[in-house]
């Protein structure tokens, strides 16, 4: 089984790539679905995480308050640091359990495709055969994520605007074996996806 991880910041077409492989039969880990497994009431994380920035941050039924964490994080660099530890490593850890159980599974598929925002910053690329790394313009980013999270585009391109200080495309274009350069073509995705499943298919098992 290859392992490819596909990165890129929020809103910029990873998650329509990776859908992509999806469709020719890769096993997608979608890691945002994932990382809201490791955050429900009760679990270790969100424990970790209420000790550490209080209830004001939950709901009253217990859940965590993603909008309200979300606008901390993105103007406190060290509450996101402080987050970032407490759930990447469980990140981390789900997903190289993940890996095992499907390699090991009596139907291992050919490929498996992590979808993951942080897959450097939580060293997902550890466990990767490849890693393709998705970059977008500004602006076509700011119009996805306003569309998808009922946000203003100018609240959109300020969280981009705080992404992308701590996200350089050109650490992930440097860190990448492929680098794609998505400009809001499914289609575009579609033949990416058929690119990448091939030269996964070509790399030597070491």
């Amino acid at each position: 089984m290859k392992t490819i991880g596909v990165t890129g910041r929020s809103g910029s077409g990873k998650s329509t790539l990776a859908r992509a492989m999806g469709n020719l039969g890769a096993y997608v880990l979608d890691g945002d679905l994932i990382a809201a497994g490791l955050m429900q009431p009760g679990s270790p994380v969100l424990n970790k995480v209420r000790e550490s920035f209080g209830p004001s941050y939950f709901t009253e039924g217990g859940a965590l308050d993603r909008k309200k964490l979300g606008e901390r994080v993105f103007s406190d660099e060290k509450a996101l640091t402080l987050l970032n530890a407490i759930v990447h490593p469980a990140f981390y850890g789900r997903i190289r359990d993940l890996l095992e159980g499907l390699e090991t599974g009596p139907e291992a598929p050919d490929y498996a495709v992590i979808d993951a925002a942080v897959l450097f910053e939580a060293g997902l690329d550890a466990l990767c055969d490849l890693v393709v790394a998705v970059i977008c313009d500004d602006e076509d980013m700011a119009d996805r994520i306003a569309l998808r999270d009922g946000l203003t585009k100018q609240k959109a391109l300020d969280r981009i605007k705080s992404q992308k200080a701590k996200v350089c495309d050109y650490d992930m274009y440097r860190r990448a074996g492929i680098t794609v350069i998505s400009r809001g073509d499914p289609t575009e995705m579609d033949s990416w996806a058929e690119r990448i499943l091939r030269i996964a298919k070509g790399m030597r098992n070491d």
